[in-house]
């Protein structure tokens, strides 16, 4: 949720990954809420598993075609790959 005195000018501008790096104002603290694992099954029937991890948020002095403001965030992956099941015969 965006406060209203934290809104902007709305902007239709679609800005690049160096606009906004070099837009950056400072960076945000955060509260992880929680930390979930995202699971996949690939074609060879191993399942990939990946929980993201933010690292640094920081917000820019840009703002969306809304007004809110917007945020560059890191995000790490923790990967966990388990091989395919295999069918006893």
């Amino acid at each position: 949720m965006v406060l209203s005195n934290e809104r902007g000018q709305p902007d239709s501008k679609v800005y690049s990954p160096s606009e906004l790096q070099q837009s950056i104002t400072h960076d945000v603290r955060y509260t992880i809420i929680t930390k979930d694992w995202n699971e996949y099954v690939v074609d060879d029937g191993a399942k990939i598993k990946v929980q993201p991890m933010v690292t640094k948020v920081s917000k820019t002095s840009k703002f969306d075609l809304h007004g809110d403001p917007i945020y560059l965030v890191n995000v790490q992956g923790n990967v966990v790959v388990e091989p395919p099941e295999t069918l006893n015969q």
